[in-house]
């Protein structure tokens, strides 16, 4: 087994054996494409924002998340009376709803953290 060296969190180098990658991945190719996906997002989100520009990003993203679910219900109401509705609401609207509506609460969730954090912090450093 190699090493390769990696550096930790505080910059400086150590080895680490090559069989972590090998690792991860067997762990990566076994999580389901979403879970997979908010591991991208969470690290993303971490990297990519200040707290400031996530917020805003946030708050924008759970406005179009209402304004989508808003148009479901649209949808809902002008089809709810034609052939073949109710087969195609089971099969498509409800799972994007379902969708939409998980969204929107990890979407609310993910703005509380941050909020919370910054209260946090701010009763720290007035402390």
């Amino acid at each position: 087994m190699g090493f390769k060296r990696r550096k930790d969190k505080m910059g400086t180098k150590r080895k680490r054996p090559q069989n972590d990658d090998s690792n991860e991945f067997q762990r990566i190719t076994k999580l389901k494409y979403w879970e997979f996906n908010n591991e991208i997002e969470a690290s993303v989100f971490k990297t990519a924002f200040s707290k400031d520009e996530l917020l805003t990003y946030l708050n924008l993203h759970l406005r179009f998340l209402n304004a989508k679910k808003e148009e479901y219900t649209n949808i809902e109401q002008k089809f709810k009376k034609q052939d073949g509705y109710k087969e195609w609401r089971q099969d498509n609207l409800d799972k994007l709803k379902k969708f939409a509506n998980g969204a929107s609460y990890k979407t609310n969730e993910m703005i509380k953290e941050i909020l919370a954090d910054e209260s946090e912090n701010e009763e720290i450093s007035t402390a």
